[in-house]
């Protein structure tokens, strides 16, 4: 159920997009977790750009559902990313 319905709203989303479906029991930590990416992305650039963006935040059914950026970063480009942070 909670797929179908899913799969139905994110039709029309443009782009593609991850789900990190938790356990209602964890919802907190989504929430904060919701409340903490879209604090880092209301900041003007800095070393927080490469942060993911949380497009969503939703109970349903039980669940708790985050609607965040989809990453395709290949482990090459991501190492070569983590060097230049770090110097």
């Amino acid at each position: 159920m909670l797929a179908g319905w899913l799969a139905g709203w994110l039709a029309g989303w443009p782009g593609q997009v991850a789900l990190k479906i938790l356990n209602f029991h964890y919802s907190e930590i989504g929430k904060r977790e919701a409340v903490c990416l879209r604090l880092l992305h209301a900041r003007p650039e800095g070393r927080h750009a490469g942060v993911i963006r949380c497009f969503n935040a939703f109970d349903f059914l039980g669940h708790f559902v985050l609607v965040l950026e989809l990453c395709q970063v290949g482990t090459t480009t991501m190492d070569k990313a983590m060097t230049t942070t770090l110097r």
